[in-house]
């Protein structure tokens, strides 16, 4: 799901951040570490030391991976290969990367290679409050944000699966409140188990409306539009307007397809294996909502999800679709005219993206929109050149390390003001911090943080609810008939924190195994075989089972 709007305070900060003076430039080395062979069963490890010298000021990740000299990684060899990401947090001057190296009985002095491979200037950890519970609907699916009272603050729009609702939340948290705050929800029908929700001006009247997907087979969309008095405690909407779409269209999102300044609708038909596009044809300030007939265009199996953006930099929402059952994206090309009454679009089928959920972010800071696949956490970074007609987008690569249920549900948003988004969902709320470098072709990030909400999230979503320049993330509960609220608490001096470029100073270390001692004349010595320990134990254990024999007769 990609949901982060009501960011302006967020932009303003990281085009301070991230385009002014940046701070001064760290260092990196790293030293090795060097011990006899160990001959205990589980072996031991040798623990190279990064060092930084310079800005302290923000953090580093530096990845990192092992390398064969004279000794050999691998099982039955001499070491555990190892690669991966280190962070040196803001601050600290050093970090650890341990290398295990396994037992054996070498009599020749050996050694491996750590070899470091690049090294990012990166933002904090994410931080946020304990969660602030809010009740919605019935079987809560589906959030998006928008300012339904116009009041500037972000309320919260719920779809309820179960009542058949679209609950709102009207934002009543103070600027810069340590507590998020929202008045009681108030409830508008809905057609039958509405699964999505999107917000937009359908109307033309300064007034964001509401537009509602169906996990049915009714075949239409519907169209709630705003009547809330500016700055009222009251939200009003009226009775929902349907149109016709494809069959279970579970799924939405709002684009201006042809350009013509309104927002139109499109939804992802699961069960007919299309996406609808519908055309806004509604009079500014009309009382009504009006679209022209759908156009359908095919996907592969089941879309489940479909968000518009720009694949290939023309200007145009394109849009992509992850299909459930396909094991497929597809994209789909904006080739409408301006203005035009028919929309147009070039498909293209990315393949493998396993998934039933995805985000859009820049993730690699090169200027193109890459794609984040909830259910089997990986990112494609879009190779799409400006103004194609055909979209094209790197294998996909995983989230390191993946567990299970990794990003069901998916958002991505800069969570702690690098300019980099991080990449969130998951049952309990997981934040996977970006360290990949601009303009990389290869992901990194770092292992996933935890936060805690209530039974079975639906979605994720972010948005600033407390005005103070940070994004906060929203989680739906399905099973708890809620949303959990978790307030950003990034530190203010570290949110946005300058940095620049990383020098690798000493970029290699040697990993050095000596030689095996064995025990002198047979007795003493430094290292015990673990073929000795293992006859003591039989020796003992067979001496005290005659014992026992003795004592019963």
């Amino acid at each position: 799901m990609q949901l982060h709007r009501f960011k302006p305070a967020v932009a303003a900060l990281c085009a301070l951040a991230c385009a002014a003076a940046h701070g001064d430039v760290a260092s990196i080395g790293v030293t090795g570490d060097s011990g006899e062979q160990p001959t205990i069963w589980q072996g031991a490890d040798w623990v190279f030391t990064l060092t930084r010298s310079g800005d302290t000021g923000y953090a580093v990740a530096v990845s990192y991976e092992t390398a064969d000299g004279t000794a050999v990684g691998g099982t039955g060899h001499d070491y555990r290969p190892a690669s991966g990401i280190a962070v040196i947090e803001a601050g600290a001057e050093t970090a650890s990367i341990p290398v295990h190296v396994l037992p054996g009985d070498e009599s020749t002095e050996e050694f491996f290679v750590l070899n470091l491979l690049a090294a990012t200037g990166i933002g904090p950890e994410p931080s946020f409050s304990a969660e602030a519970v809010f009740a919605a609907g019935d079987n809560p699916g589906a959030a998006d944000f928008a300012d339904v009272n116009g009041d500037g603050k972000a309320d919260l729009v719920v779809a309820n699966r179960g009542a058949d609702t679209v609950s709102i939340l009207l934002n009543t948290t103070s600027a810069g409140a340590a507590t998020p705050s929202f008045a009681a929800q108030q409830t508008f029908a809905t057609g039958d188990f509405p699964t999505a929700i999107a917000s937009a001006d359908f109307n033309g009247d300064g007034r964001p409306d509401l537009a509602v997907g169906y996990q049915n087979s009714a075949k239409q969309v519907s169209v709630l539009l705003n009547a809330t008095v500016s700055g009222s405690s009251t939200a009003m909407f009226g009775s929902p307007q349907n149109f016709a779409a494809g069959n279970t269209p579970g799924a939405i999102a709002v684009a201006d397809v042809n350009g013509d300044g309104t927002p139109d609708l499109v939804a992802a038909n699961s069960g007919d294996d299309t996406l609808s596009v519908l055309l806004n044809i509604a009079a500014s300030g009309a009382a009504t909502a009006s679209f022209a007939p759908q156009a359908t265009f095919a996907t592969e199996d089941a879309p489940s999800a479909v968000i518009a953006i720009d694949v290939n930099t023309d200007g145009k929402p394109d849009l992509a679709a992850i299909n459930q059952y396909g094991g497929s994206v597809s994209v789909l090309i904006n080739t409408t005219a301006a203005a035009a009454l028919t929309p147009s679009f070039a498909s293209t089928q990315i393949e493998p993206a396993y998934g039933t959920d995805f985000a859009a972010a820049d993730v690699n800071q090169d200027g193109r929109v890459d794609l984040i696949v909830g259910g089997g956490g990986r990112v494609l970074l879009n190779a799409t050149e400006s103004a194609a007609t055909s979209a094209a987008f790197l294998p996909g690569q995983p989230l390191v390390p993946v567990y299970y249920a990794a990003l069901p549900r998916t958002a991505a948003a800069d969570l702690n003001g690098d300019g980099r988004p991080e990449l969130f969902g998951g049952y309990s709320v997981s934040v996977y911090r970006n360290c990949t470098d601009a303009g990389a072709e290869v992901l990194c990030n770092l292992p996933a943080v935890y936060f805690a909400t209530q039974e079975t999230p639906s979605d994720v979503a972010a948005a600033d609810l407390n005005a103070d320049g940070k994004l906060d993330l929203v989680a739906v509960n399905a099973t708890d008939d809620s949303v959990s609220v978790l307030l950003n608490t990034v530190a203010d001096a570290a949110f946005g924190a300058l940095y620049d470029d990383v020098n690798l100073d000493v970029a290699q270390a040697i990993g050095t195994i000596l030689p095996f001692t064995p025990p002198i004349g047979g007795h003493g010595g430094s290292a015990v075989s673990p073929w000795a320990i293992l006859g003591l134990l039989v020796f003992v254990g067979l001496r005290r089972l005659g014992e026992l024999r003795v004592r019963r007769r």
